[in-house]
């Protein structure tokens, strides 16, 4: 007979922030996959990928971003996205991709810390 497996409240379990920093375009988004990828085979944690210091995005980076995300969810694990409320074009890119924003995660202190910077040049 199968049980149903009881979760720990967030606030229980080690949570790990990942602040992308900069321009979301593919080499990002390929960054934030391959951090996730080890994330999931290191340990056992939950996810805040903070999209507050997101300037711009791009088509390729949003769906690398898109896509990491669901792979991990689909894996089994916890994983939340964070945006800054005064940036707009980010929310509602975020939020048509189908990644939910949970600003509600950014206040609980984060066992670990990564950040992921991209900034290209702006002509």
């Amino acid at each position: 007979m199968l049980q149903p497996a009881s979760i720990a409240p967030l606030t229980a379990r080690r949570l790990v922030t990942i602040d992308l920093v900069g321009d979301l375009d593919a080499e990002l988004g390929d960054s934030l996959a391959r951090t996730l990828d080890e994330l999931r085979n290191q340990e056992d944690c939950d996810v805040l990928v903070n999209f507050k210091r997101v300037f711009a995005i791009d088509g390729p980076g949003l769906a690398g971003a898109t896509r990491a995300i669901a792979q991990s969810r689909l894996a089994g694990s916890a994983i939340f996205a964070s945006a800054a409320r005064g940036n707009r074009r980010v929310r509602s890119l975020l939020k048509s991709s189908r990644i939910p924003l949970d600003d509600v995660t950014a206040t609980i202190p984060s066992g670990r810390h990564i950040i992921i910077a991209r900034h290209t040049a702006r002509a």
